[in-house]
């Protein structure tokens, strides 16, 4: 009985699987992962969502931890506390819009030294409005940690960074934030999952 449930559950899984140009099945962990944020200001309105195409194939251990913070399937190794995204403000100098204070469950800031770490050269980033990039912050500017951002528009003095994603949906959801910043309120990402 097992094998047969096996076999009717494999056909439907096989006929809706990905497939690339050739016809050939593309596997889950070679599939770029695309993740939500929605936000929202203190006053309870909801600025937007922006949709977020990840590049798992050329950052892969970037990716995972991004998609892991938005679903809060991520542990700290050191507390064994549940990290998310969600609940965690966001900040921008009208050119860029950042976050990545992460908090645990209990509301308590609790991004490790080095969560988010990939060994990658520093890269000159592309004037690509609506990208997502790490920013690196060690002295060899080769590690990069939990601090995240968007490039809003292009500007010479963005000149650090590795992309990872880039938005695929709620890009002026990225000059909202950046107004209601401006007029001093808070800014949260209320929710974050994987689409």
């Amino acid at each position: 009985r097992a094998v047969a449930m096996g076999l009717i559950l494999s056909i439907p899984a096989e006929i809706l699987a990905i497939r690339d140009g050739k016809g050939k099945t593309i596997p889950y962990c070679k599939m770029n992962p695309t993740v939500f944020l929605t936000v929202g200001d203190d006053g309870g309105n909801e600025l937007g969502t922006i949709a977020i195409k990840l590049s798992k194939r050329t950052h892969g251990a970037l990716t995972d931890n991004f998609v892991k913070l938005c679903t809060g399937e991520e542990m700290d190794c050191i507390s064994g506390t549940r990290l998310s995204l969600t609940g965690t403000s966001l900040w921008s100098d009208g050119v860029i819009v950042g976050g990545g204070e992460l908090i645990d469950t209990m509301g308590r800031a609790a991004t490790p030294s080095g969560f988010f770490t990939q060994n990658s050269p520093s890269l000159f980033l592309s004037r690509t409005r609506c990208s997502l990039a790490m920013l690196p912050v060690s002295h060899h500017k080769q590690t990069f940690t939990s601090l995240f951002f968007f490039v809003k528009s292009g500007m010479d003095r963005i000149s650090d960074g590795i992309i990872f994603g880039d938005v695929v949906q709620g890009g002026e959801v990225l000059d909202t934030i950046s107004q209601a910043i401006e007029a001093k309120r808070k800014v949260t990402i209320t929710k974050s999952g994987l689409i």
